[in-house]
């Protein structure tokens, strides 16, 4: 095994300064680098009083949900840091000494993703990517504090309908161990209620008119059927998602139609969930009865999941073909590789 470097900045090697050089040394960067120093900040305090470390971070999302400015694409890497560093800490540092506390902290962090990506410039997606794994982490936090599931449903089921800027797409799967088939049908039973409530009546801007927030091809868009549509689609995926985590093959495809059912893509979604419950000629079927119109046959997910359905069903030599007649339409070498596999021996 090679050996480092004496230059190598290691912990070792940095040992080798003396406690006293590392300090100036860290003070130094700090002028420049005011993430590292909150990050001493509360190491300090928390040294001295383990409940302090929260404080600092608590004061530090309060900081930030206060802030207007714009920041601007070249700024956003400085900002990034800045989330990763308070979401890291929460995570860490907060969750060792706290669970029910750091498990609050990342509820309110994630609080703040909304209003910073309303004042950033994230074409990158450098912040979105910070909230997404702050989303992921939620769940361990939840699981280590040992919350009540229903308590820990309902407040999943609040922040849903705000789900601005898509941080919490993956709550559900996250909170899945946390939440426990209790907490699930919990959840299912409030977005099934929320799914039958009647629209509300349309708000009136000024004038006592539908406000526009738009325009398509088709005429003015209102601000009211937007909202209707995305509550929609919150509670529709979401029971998706719950239906997934309970393993219940006929409550997911219920949240689609029998016109969406016959989308390739959406096909192969319901039979890819059939096959694993060992339901292969249920799978065929509907897979058969997609559209072709759609381009069922050419693509991929739809192609993948029919030959495994296939197979399962003892039409191993249709999927043969099938494969053969992929390679020679499209030289797809996945195709053939699969083809090959499965040929005797003498014949391969």
């Amino acid at each position: 095994m090679a050996r480092l470097s004496k230059t190598t900045v290691t912990a070792e090697n940095l040992e080798t300064l003396g406690i006293r050089r590392l300090a100036e040394v860290l003070i130094e960067a700090c002028a420049q680098d005011a993430v590292l120093k909150r990050r001493l900040r509360a190491e300090l305090a928390s040294r001295h009083d383990p409940a302090a470390l929260g404080r600092e971070v608590r004061k530090r999302i309060e900081t930030l949900r206060r802030s207007r400015s714009f920041v601007e694409w070249d700024r956003t890497r400085s900002l990034v840091r800045d989330l990763d560093a308070l979401r890291e800490t929460i995570a860490d540092r907060v969750a060792k000494v706290d669970p029910a506390e750091a498990h609050d902290l990342m509820w309110r962090f994630m609080a703040l993703a909304k209003p910073t990506q309303d004042r950033c410039d994230d074409s990158n997606g450098y912040v979105g990517e910070v909230f997404a794994a702050a989303c992921r982490g939620l769940g361990v936090l939840a699981l280590n504090a040992k919350l009540d599931p229903t308590t820990l449903a309902d407040r999943c089921f609040d922040v849903l309908f705000g789900n601005d800027y898509a941080q919490f797409d993956q709550l559900v799967p996250a909170m899945t161990p946390a939440l426990g088939r209790d907490g699930l049908l919990t959840l299912k039973r409030r977005m099934e209620a929320a799914a039958k409530e009647p629209p509300k009546s349309p708000p009136k801007g000024k004038g006592g008119k539908r406000e526009v927030v738009g325009w398509s091809a088709r005429g003015p868009l209102y601000r009211d059927e937007i909202d209707a549509g995305r509550n929609r689609w919150v509670t529709t995926s979401t029971l998706r998602d719950i239906a997934d985590a309970l393993g219940d093959v006929d409550a997911y495809m219920a949240q689609f139609d029998a016109n969406q059912r016959k989308a390739p893509r959406i096909a192969a979604a319901i039979a890819e969930r059939l096959l694993v419950a060992a339901r292969a000629p249920e799978a065929v079927a509907l897979l058969e009865a997609a559209d072709s119109k759609r381009g069922a046959f050419g693509t991929q997910d739809w192609e993948e999941v029919y030959l495994k359905a296939l197979d399962a069903v003892g039409r191993g030599a249709e999927a043969q073909g099938l494969r053969w007649q992929a390679f020679e339409k499209r030289l797809d070498a996945q195709r053939l590789r699969d083809f090959l596999a499965r040929l005797p021996d003498f014949d391969d």
